[in-house]
């Protein structure tokens, strides 16, 4: 009999506890159904950064028991690059790589030291982890972001900004008259070098290269290597004098249909798991990388580190005009955001 009594207990109490849940969510705003988030990438599925997207869907529908998915938008398929962040806030996608520390800062002023010379170090992971925590640890930066009207999730330290050239440039003083491909502080930074900065686009480049218009160009290796730059420019100087970083960002609404446990896996996952398997697969796509360079015959090098001390010099009054004397005529002392990240970074980098 007391078993009986104990049968008809279970047999009520979970269907009560299944309608709990199910007010508790409409109540609440989020539901109990598997979400399935549509994802916009520019890039295509494969590279070192969209494995590292794919590993973290599969790791997010694992800890959420499969009650979160993503269906990506490969390729600009969904939305173009440009026009990312304006789709997200308009809800026509869910999650998305934005792209906004690279064709918005002017909404991000803070967040400008993203973009000096000298001062990111050459590590991925420490740079990615340190803009993560900043985000999470700094007010002011925080809300900068959050102003945005959607919530972020990571950034991405994608390359070190590097110099591939025609011929060797051993010492500073033979950048003299090369005409080097370069944008923003690295323009600057091969005219305070003594080269003569080139605004050919990117995807003119090759031909710059094999006509002659070009000497060498503002690089990034797996760029150089996808586009078969390296066929032209023998030499690569290894020196980090700036990164490239991108973000990326969740709507409110999405993250709004989850219950808060499963908020906080999506954006724990994001922080910390998209990091590790971000620099996993840019290891792996570097080893491959200088191998392809040193059976083409390229060769890498690092300048003496007394030339290296005055590019860093020639760079101080650049990176005062991009971002110090903006932030001090807002009131803001520029230094404290580099410091805290120059403290995480160091804290996280893996070199």
């Amino acid at each position: 009999m007391k078993t009986l009594r104990n049968s008809i207990r279970i047999l009520w109490t979970v269907p009560i506890i299944m309608l709990i849940v199910f007010f508790l969510g409409a109540k609440t705003g989020f539901t109990t159904e598997t979400i399935t988030l549509r994802y916009s990438d520019a890039s295509k599925s494969g590279t070192s950064r969209t494995k590292a997207v794919e590993d973290t869907f599969a790791e997010i529908e694992r800890l959420t028991g499969g009650r979160v998915k993503h269906q990506p938008y490969w390729s600009q398929s969904l939305l173009k690059i440009k026009d990312t962040l304006r789709g997200l806030q308009s809800n026509t996608v869910d999650v998305a790589v934005a792209h906004v520390m690279v064709f918005h800062k002017h909404l991000i002023p803070l967040w400008g030291f993203t973009n000096l010379l000298f001062e990111s170090g050459t590590d991925v992971y420490g740079q990615t982890k340190a803009l993560n925590e900043l985000y999470y640890t700094n007010k002011e930066l925080k809300k900068e972001l959050d102003q945005l009207g959607v919530q972020f999730l990571s950034a991405s330290s994608l390359t070190v900004t590097r110099i591939a050239i025609k011929e060797p440039v051993k010492k500073l003083d033979d950048f003299k008259g090369l005409r080097i491909r370069a944008s923003g502080p690295a323009a600057k930074l091969v005219l305070a070098v003594g080269g003569i900065p080139s605004s050919v686009p990117v995807y003119e480049t090759v031909e710059g290269l094999s006509r002659g218009v070009l000497d060498g160009t503002q690089a990034y290796l797996y760029w150089v290597h996808a586009y078969k730059i390296h066929e032209y420019t023998k030499y690569i100087i290894l020196d980090g004098i700036g990164h490239l970083s991108v973000d990326y960002w969740i709507t409110r609404d999405a993250l709004g249909k989850m219950s808060p446990d499963i908020q906080k896996i999506y954006l724990d996952a994001w922080r910390n798991y998209y990091p590790i398997r971000h620099a996993k697969h840019m290891r792996e796509q570097h080893k491959t990388i200088l191998k392809d360079f040193n059976e083409a015959g390229v060769e890498l090098y690092y300048l003496s580190p007394e030339d290296v001390s005055r590019m860093k010099e020639l760079a101080k009054p650049i990176n005062n005009k991009e971002y110090f004397e903006k932030m001090e005529k807002k009131g803001i002392d520029g230094n404290r955001f580099i410091e805290q990240y120059k403290v995480l970074y160091e804290k996280y980098k893996s070199e």
